[in-house]
């Protein structure tokens, strides 16, 4: 039985290592994706309770947190109660 030459055995480990950590990051990052999400999930919530307890004060909502919920601060600053 013919051996390899050595560099086509370290060739192989190079490849087996980078095929596990390839794996590893991909697993780390479908986590972070995930929990980047929840954050993201929550960030929504948070802006959609400051927003809601700013109109009931009947004080001025913050700007950031009206985009954060897709509404034209502009157009929410106009309008006035009936």
């Amino acid at each position: 039985m013919a051996a390899l030459p050595i560099h086509h055995f370290f060739q192989g480990i190079a490849a087996s290592i980078y095929v596990a950590t390839h794996k590893k990051r991909k697993t780390i990052m479908i986590g972070r994706r995930f929990m980047n999400g929840i954050g993201e999930f929550f960030g929504v919530v948070e802006s959609a309770v400051a927003v809601s307890a700013a109109v009931r004060d009947r004080r001025r909502a913050k700007e950031a947190d009206l985009k954060r919920l897709g509404i034209d601060p502009e157009q929410f600053y106009a309008m006035r109660r009936y």
